[in-house]
């Protein structure tokens, strides 16, 4: 949350909002790859 709201109210190069946005993005495919991962190992739990 700290990194995007940087990006909305902080001056900076066009290169360090693009090297934020591209973090921003890796963190949520992990992010998104973890809930996967937790639900396909509870799904064979049941």
């Amino acid at each position: 949350m700290t990194a995007y709201a940087k990006m909305q109210f902080t001056d900076m190069t066009d290169k360090e909002r693009e090297t934020l946005r591209k973090g921003l993005l890796k963190y949520c495919e992990l992010d998104t790859l973890a809930m996967v991962m937790l639900y396909e190992h509870f799904e064979k739990d049941f």
